[in-house]
Parts: C-alpha cells; structure tokens; sequence
C-alpha cells in the first residue's frame, strides 16, 4: 500500500514522488524514461478491458470488482486473530476515508505506452485504489501518469477515447 503523498500543484515534485515509490513492479527504477504528468481526473475506462481484443488494459470491469473482493478478503485471512483482522479492517477503513475524502494527495500511478500510435494503460501503482473507486462509482481518478513511446510506433500517437 502506497502512503506517501504527492504535492500535485508542484509538478517539480512528480518525479521525485514516483521514485520514492519504487518497488513497483515493472517499473524497474526507469522513472526517468517517462514522461510524467498529473491528471486529476483520468478516466478510469482507459483501464478497463472490454470486449475489444485489442484494446490492453489488465482488467475487465467486472475482474476488476472480483479483484477488489478477492484482495479484501485475503487481507482479512492473512490475520491471526479476531483482534488483527479487527485491526486491520480499522486500518484499511481509515486508508480509504483518506483516499476518498481527498483523492489527489493519494494518485494511482499509470504508464501509458504507444504501439502503432495506439495507447495502452497500466496500473502500477493504485491497483486497490482504483478498484475501490469503480466499487464506489467513480468515473475518473486522480493518477500521476507516465508516457513513454516505443520507438516501433509509426505516426503520430493518439490516446484511444472510448
């Protein structure tokens, strides 16, 4: 779980947040390959698979909903005792009232990659964040993303609307 927060009126501060962060999987300490921004209101549909076999995200919304349930419970089963798990639910209770009373000081992180001037999202950091929040309704989420164009794409790249 992230804890840290980011200052994100202070775009000089992106960079040295993300690297903070690092033990992200697949990040590999290359933040500064990335080109890093932050979107307060990133639409959350960028990374969510649908029927579209080409369109690459991790999950569709309904996996992404089990995933939420899937990872509340082990939470739960990973305790000890009535006291742990009662423990634990408090902990992660007041972890989302933070996050959701202000989002922005807690930002998912996303890359975001071009192949064929097409763009593909992935959540490396915020995976329970940004399931929570689809739980909860939400559209778009606060996120720090990183752009990074693979030399292979051809033309001018062009985030996929949907």
């Amino acid at each position: 779980m992230n804890t840290g927060s980011l200052n994100v009126d202070d775009a000089t501060t992106i960079l040295p947040w993300i690297e903070s962060q690092f033990g992200i999987p697949g990040l590999d300490k290359k933040a500064e390959l990335y080109e890093w921004r932050f979107e307060p209101a990133f639409e959350m549909i960028r990374c969510i698979r649908d029927e579209d076999p080409e369109w690459q995200a991790d999950f569709s919304e309904s996996e992404w909903l089990q995933h939420r349930q899937n990872e509340n419970q082990e939470r739960l089963d990973d305790c000890y005792d009535s006291r742990e798990k009662a423990e634990t639910r408090a902990a992660w209770e007041g972890f989302l009232l933070r996050f959701k009373t202000n989002p922005r000081s807690l930002p998912i992180i996303v890359t975001e990659s071009f192949v064929a001037g097409v763009a593909h999202y992935y959540v490396h950091d915020g995976n329970h964040r940004f399931a929570e929040a689809l739980h909860w309704g939400w559209s778009t989420i606060p996120a720090v993303v990183g752009r990074r164009e693979c030399p292979s794409a051809k033309g001018t790249p062009q985030p996929d609307n949907r």
